[in-house]
């Protein structure tokens, strides 16, 4: 009986920022494992379909080295056909993020360039303050702070 046993649970967020219970104390443990309800970890149709492209996208990068194939799941976690050193685990690894990536890269702004000068590369002139504005600043200051 689950109910008299006084198990501390709280509302949680997976790696994958899918939203889970966390049954006491241990990170790992969840009500995914304790109710026994497998549809629970299902993918839904839309990850689903994110989850097949990114092994599409990771299979084509192992591929050459014959490491596949890769089956990537919502935690973050895989399972892989091929080789099971440390190796093969960084190529792995490393093709997981460079597939993530691609497959990312519509969704995300191009870097932005920051310009700290004019595009001549001229240092703008420094703010001064007279006096008179930095009395102004003290006044203000004083009001809203009493």
């Amino acid at each position: 009986m689950r109910a008299r046993a006084r198990i501390t649970a709280q509302l949680g967020q997976s790696a994958s920022g899918r939203p889970e219970v966390k049954i006491g104390n241990d990170p790992k443990l969840s009500a995914l494992y304790m109710c026994g309800d497998p549809d629970l970890g299902v993918p839904t149709k839309t990850e689903k379909a994110a989850l097949d492209a990114l092994d599409r996208l990771v299979d084509a990068c192992v591929a050459p080295v014959k490491l596949g194939p890769v089956d990537l799941n919502l935690d973050f976690s895989w399972v892989q056909g091929g080789g099971n050193d440390a190796a093969s685990a960084q190529t792995i690894e490393t093709c997981i993020d460079s597939a993530r990536r691609e497959q990312l890269r519509p969704y995300v702004a191009p870097a932005a360039l920051l310009f700290v000068a004019d595009p001549q590369g001229t240092a703008a002139p420094a703010f001064r303050l007279t006096s008179a504005d930095t009395a102004r600043i003290v006044g203000v200051t004083a009001l809203v702070c009493c």
